[in-house]
């Protein structure tokens, strides 16, 4: 009797595995979740500083999670992203570099449409987007290091994303000093190895379709309450968010020390080269989007009055005005059109939309109208 009821057992797990995993992968093959799809353009070169590039040559469409995007993607030779202007031939020295992340980047928006292509559009000038998703300033400090032995830019354009920026500095600030492994984890977990919990959670993350969805109802309080209960999500608020804390100056201060370290030898290494450097500040979702940040409030048990939201903009400008370096911050701008029903931001993913992309550029071209004269 004992033997026929652990068959059973063992029948009932084996047929609830093969459940779950049949799930899993029509969830994703229909709703594209998790996609993926940065794993297959980004490349890894120890020849290169950073080593870590956009494949070159690509000429892909990609589709974000949910299917919420289809985009084009295409790269040069070197493995930026495409951004000239029709006319403007790949050859031609670009008169603007722009450094970022995922955000400068473009995810979800076609060549064309990234704030990069709109701003070369406008000003009829080449104009390069070396925007890797990952970056942090550090790596965008390599990067102008060892493009401008080759390229002679009139100006460089940093654009620094505050959402967590400061916080990959600090992670990563080992590359600072040449390490090549960025340098010890945040927060005095330097000894740790990972614990198996940890581990199944990151490939859950990245593998699991059921898993990413149950992500996304998070927001209703039986589903987030039940992984919660499975120790499956992370509790504590992210790392990212000390720098809009209130309280917490000595975690600040080590986060924005390193920040600063990196901007500083770009804006040395820039002038140095006869350009000019522009720091360009983009906001996270959650600094325009009040809904949004609700959001975090709720998911993460928040209390609104420790967080200055816009905290880490006054630090940038004060610290801009001392380095004599012209500050723009689109925060304002992204935040008006917002109010006005248009949406700057995916729904579902947190990066610029086509229209917030549209709206940086025409932000950065009211600043360079009056620097650069348009090619004739």
């Amino acid at each position: 009797m004992l033997k026929k009821g652990l068959v059973h057992f063992m029948i009932f797990i084996v047929t609830l595995s093969l459940t779950v995993i049949a799930a899993d992968f029509a969830i994703k093959w229909s709703l594209k979740i998790p996609s993926n799809f940065l794993r297959g353009i980004v490349r890894f070169d120890p020849a290169l500083s950073p080593p870590k590039r956009l494949k070159p040559n690509l000429r892909v469409d990609l589709t974000g999670d949910f299917r919420e995007f289809r985009f084009h993607l295409s790269t040069t030779n070197d493995g930026f992203r495409r951004s000239d202007a029709p006319g403007i031939r790949e050859s031609v020295k670009p008169d603007v570099i722009l450094l970022g992340d995922s955000q400068t980047f473009g995810v979800g928006v076609n060549d064309q449409d990234t704030f990069a292509a709109r701003l070369s559009q406008k000003l009829k000038l080449p104009v390069l987007n070396t925007a890797c998703p990952g970056y942090n300033t550090i790596e965008q400090l390599r990067l102008i290091e060892s493009l401008l032995k080759s390229e002679h830019p009139k100006y460089v354009v940093l654009a620094f994303f505050a959402g967590n920026d400061p916080y990959e500095n600090f992670a990563n600030r080992g590359l600072l000093e040449g390490k090549q492994d960025g340098g010890p984890a945040v927060k005095g977990t330097e000894s740790k190895k990972p614990c198996a919990l940890s581990a199944l959670k990151n490939f859950l993350v990245k593998n699991s379709s059921i898993y990413n969805c149950l992500m996304r109802l998070r927001r209703f309080e039986v589903v987030d309450h039940g992984l919660r209960a499975m120790r499956l999500i992370n509790s504590e608020p992210p790392a990212e968010l000390a720098i809009f804390r209130r309280d917490r100056p000595l975690e600040k201060l080590k986060f924005w020390n390193v920040t600063e370290r990196a901007i500083h030898q770009i804006n040395r290494a820039v002038t140095a080269s006869g350009a000019k450097l522009v720091l360009l500040n983009l906001p996270d979702r959650y600094q325009v989007d009040r809904a949004y940040w609700d959001l975090w409030v709720k998911k993460y048990g928040l209390s609104p009055a420790q967080y200055d939201l816009s905290g880490p903009n006054a630090h940038l400008r004060r610290y801009c005005e001392d380095e004599q370096i012209p500050f723009l911050d689109v925060t304002k701008s992204l935040r008006w059109h917002a109010a006005q029903g248009e949406s700057v931001y995916w729904a579902l993913d947190n990066h610029l939309s086509p229209k917030g992309h549209e709206v940086v550029a025409e932000f950065l071209f009211e600043y360079f109208v009056g620097a650069i004269a348009p090619a004739s």
